[in-house]
């Protein structure tokens, strides 16, 4: 693992909050266009045939939830930058469905081959594949939780970190490829505010 400094710069915790900006105005845009597709869905579902309003309605709501679960990481995250110490980490990134988007965080003199934590992005997003960085919140496990990856270049990841059990299978399965049953999204995919 390579020399990771107590702080980011300056500049990289400014990108990385104005990154958090752009996250959540476009949460903030799809959640919105995500309800009203689903509002205009549901008045539609009363028509004699009603499985187009009733998809349309279903896929809004199930958006808009997937989007306010990454609104309400990048709030947290903007706040933990602004507030909170970082801690110097390793990380290591990978995404791997049905594992998801992940980065493996080595804190600073680690001497295990598996990581301290892992942390879960909820939305795919381009990952660095290994790089310092600093992680700002608490590294303990919790699904309403979050913490905020920051390199030397800005914004990593927001996400929350994962109970033990469950980081130790993504790890494992790191580099591995997924079962047949399972379709890899196009490589240059990634859904709005993963850039």
């Amino acid at each position: 693992m390579g020399h990771v400094e107590s702080e980011p710069s300056s500049a990289a915790a400014r990108s990385a909050i104005d990154d958090l900006d752009r996250i959540i105005r476009t949460a903030r845009l799809v959640i919105g266009g995500c309800l009203l597709l689903a509002l205009v869905g549901l008045p539609l579902s009363t028509l004699p045939d009603p499985l187009f309003a009733l998809l349309a309605w279903a896929l809004g709501l199930t958006f808009a939830a997937l989007y306010a679960i990454a609104w309400r990481r990048a709030r947290v995250a903007q706040r933990l930058i602004e507030n909170s110490e970082p801690r110097a980490v390793w990380a290591i990134g990978w995404e791997r469905p049905p594992d998801g988007a992940n980065y493996a965080l080595f804190l600073h003199g680690s001497a295990d081959d598996d990581p301290d934590f892992v942390v879960r992005l909820p939305l795919r997003r381009d990952l660095r594949r290994s790089t310092a960085a600093w992680v700002y919140g608490r590294l303990e496990p919790d699904i309403l939780g979050g913490v905020a990856l920051v390199g030397p270049d800005g914004l990593l990841a927001t996400g929350r970190v994962v109970g033990r059990r469950s980081a130790r299978g993504k790890w494992r399965r790191f580099g591995t490829e997924p079962s047949g049953w399972v379709r890899r999204p196009p490589e240059d995919w990634l859904p709005p505010g993963g850039h």
